[in-house]
């Protein structure tokens, strides 16, 4: 069953829209808020749009601005709205490729991976290949893989794939 809950902590609305684990159960609250700080913490705030590592436009907490989207700044709760709106993209491309079960930690680790490369990348990832052939050690060796930008390696993704990868492995 999908759940629809609005939770207000701390002058934040998150939107748990949908949040079922493959097994039918639905992902705590708390699991979802993990996730979400752990895309804020990596992402960070910007009211105004900005170019980001890989050359593209984004604002917020690493929303990317899509044609016909225009902004010349936002407040931080439009950007928790756009964060919400782009994790259950991520969320519902993880509940379409992922085919064996997995937990919400890995689910979690699945989602905030999926909203940081995109849906297409994940689609197509070795990773996820992996995962799908029952090799969930190998699959959280391809988090190592993921570390680039703009064709450069970057600490803050190396830093990022560590913490998804402990999250996906707990």
């Amino acid at each position: 069953m999908i759940s629809e809950r609005v939770i207000i902590a701390g002058g934040l609305v998150l939107l748990t829209l949908g949040l079922v684990s493959n097994t039918g159960q639905a992902l705590i609250v708390g699991a979802y808020n993990m996730v979400a700080n752990l895309i804020k913490k990596f992402e960070g705030f910007s009211n105004v749009p900005y170019i980001d590592a890989a050359g593209k436009w984004t604002i917020g907490y690493g929303h990317l601005i899509k044609p016909g989207e225009s902004f010349s700044s936002i407040t931080e709760d439009e950007a928790i709205n756009l964060l919400n709106s782009d994790m259950t993209v991520a969320k519902n491309a993880v509940d379409m490729y992922v085919t064996v079960p997995i937990n919400d930690n890995q689910k979690s680790a699945l989602i905030s991976f999926t909203y940081n490369v995109g849906s297409g990348a994940f689609g197509t990832s070795m990773l996820l290949a992996k995962l799908n052939s029952g090799d969930y050690s190998g699959a959280a060796n391809e988090f190592d893989r993921w570390v680039y930008a703009g064709g450069r390696k970057l600490s803050d993704l190396v830093n990022r794939r560590y913490e998804e990868k402990m999250l996906f492995l707990s």
